[in-house]
């Protein structure tokens, strides 16, 4: 954790100092510089296995597994099992929730689920749950969000929401992805993430 932290206060260090006059050249660290960071410890002797660790860092998955990581959406899960909704619900892995959307990274999340899960398996339809839900007659995300859109228009299928039940699923046909409502109790895989 400590190295993330370090090569993230790095990063951030770069990007501000981008486009500067100043030019940085590769210096020695000190010893005493890397001990109070906490990334060395006494018997420390090269600067090069800390780029080796910061080098391993950067490219390491930020998610722990089953995780992927989808940008601008989270560390995602497809969890290709059949539950009903309220099991599905409950039963995402490592503490994650069903999957909570703007419209803005819908199409990040639908072109993951679509690649990891369905393309896979050869299938071009399908669908999964993700953290929609219908209460009161409004459509709300998990995370309280108001689901934006009239019936048809923006993330909704053709003729979705067509009042089927209270439960939304992402919905693949023939590879497009669209937000439609089914039945609750139908047997689905779902879409968990840590948000």
């Amino acid at each position: 954790m400590t190295i993330k932290l370090l090569v993230f206060t790095l990063l951030a260090v770069v990007k501000e100092t981008l486009g500067s006059s100043s030019r940085y050249t590769s210096a020695p660290v000190p010893v005493e510089t890397l001990l109070a960071l906490g990334v060395a410890s006494k018997n420390y002797s090269g600067v090069n296995d800390v780029l080796c660790a910061l080098r391993a860092a950067l490219d390491a998955p930020p998610c722990p597994a089953p995780f992927d990581w989808v940008p601008d959406v989270g560390c995602v899960a497809v969890v290709e099992t059949n539950r009903p909704y309220d099991v599905a619900k409950t039963s995402c892995p490592g503490g994650s929730q069903l999957v909570s959307l703007y419209s803005d990274n819908f199409f990040k999340l639908a072109a993951y689920v679509y690649q990891k899960s369905f393309v896979p398996k050869g299938w071009s339809g399908g669908w999964c749950f993700v953290g929609l839900h219908r209460n009161n007659l409004v459509w709300t995300w998990r995370t309280g969000q108001v689901m934006s859109g009239l019936p048809g228009s923006g993330l909704w299928g053709p003729l979705e929401p067509n009042d089927n039940s209270d439960c939304a699923f992402l919905l693949f046909v023939n590879g497009a992805p669209y937000l439609g409502d089914r039945a609750c109790t139908i047997p689905s895989w779902s879409v968990c993430a840590l948000q």
